[in-house]
Parts: C-alpha cells; structure tokens; sequence
C-alpha cells in the first residue's frame, strides 16, 4: 500500500472539475485508490465520492492506493494536484 498527502492549491479547491479530473486519472490505473480529507475516506473512482471530500483550498488530500501499479499512480495523482493543479 502507498500513502501520501498532498496540499490542494487550486483556487476552488477539490470542485466538480478537479473531482472528474482525479477520477478519470485513476480510471486508467488498475490499482484500487482511496481519498480522504483527515475525516473520512472515499472510493477515488467514483465522481460522486470524490465530490463529497470538500477539500478546500490549502487543505490536505490524503492519498492510500492498492495494487500492481500504485507507486505510478499516486505519482500521477500529485502531479495532477501539485503540478498541473487539476490542468485549470
């Protein structure tokens, strides 16, 4: 299992927007994936999940993936929220 945390920068923080963008990463990985906000955690493929977190701006995303291909996708997952900031 992989873990790791990563600061949403995003102005909106985790909207409907940056929720279709992390759940149509974590469609093309195999890996099971959950996302949490220090509270709860949710199913990271499901769009309606992913919208529930109301992660704010200069909040925490918590990361836990589970499979073959985990390491590759939660370095894609911090680029996505990181780097890119949810490619807005």
């Amino acid at each position: 299992m992989v873990k790791a945390k990563f600061k949403v920068i995003n102005v909106k923080g985790i909207h409907a927007r940056p929720s279709a963008e992390l759940v149509k990463l974590t469609a093309k990985y195999k890996s099971e994936i959950r996302f949490g906000n220090g509270h709860f955690e949710v199913n990271g493929k499901s769009l309606l999940e992913v919208m529930k977190l109301g992660v704010t701006r200069n909040g925490t995303l918590h990361v836990k993936a589970n499979g073959e291909d985990a390491k590759k996708l939660v370095s894609a997952i911090q680029r996505l929220v990181e780097v890119d900031n949810f490619n807005e």
